[in-house]
């Protein structure tokens, strides 16, 4: 099994070692909007308290990552019922061609036949 990697990043003023996300550049990427995040929460205050801070960051992207997974279930959903119907459709295609195949063959004229000329 393979390691996680992790790198150090700066969140909020503080050195954290943190697992790599897809890059490192993400990474930081991450950590940059997350301390831009926490700044203007911090200067929304009236009082420093970085304990409370960091827990109504986390809340906010916990909020954030529920609303994604909603999302995703109801695109997946969504996905099914367009299946179905694709499915019906392609059923009710095979019906009909299947009810052609219950007709009587067509039969070419006979090959001793000119054709009609105005």
């Amino acid at each position: 099994m393979k390691e996680e990697e992790h790198m150090r990043v700066n969140l909020g003023g503080v050195q954290l070692t943190v697992p790599v996300y897809q890059t490192k550049a993400r990474t930081e990427e991450i950590a940059a909007e997350l301390s831009a995040h926490l700044k203007a929460i911090e200067e929304a205050s009236e009082r420093i308290d970085t304990q409370a801070f960091a827990l109504q960051l986390a809340f906010e992207y916990a909020i954030h990552a529920a609303e994604a997974k909603r999302s995703a279930e109801e695109e997946t959903r969504e996905m099914g019922r367009s299946l179905e119907r694709l499915l019906a459709s392609l059923r009710a295609l095979a019906a009909f061609e299947g009810e052609e195949d219950d007709r009587p063959p067509r039969q070419d004229p006979p090959s001793n036949l000119t054709p009609f000329r105005a």
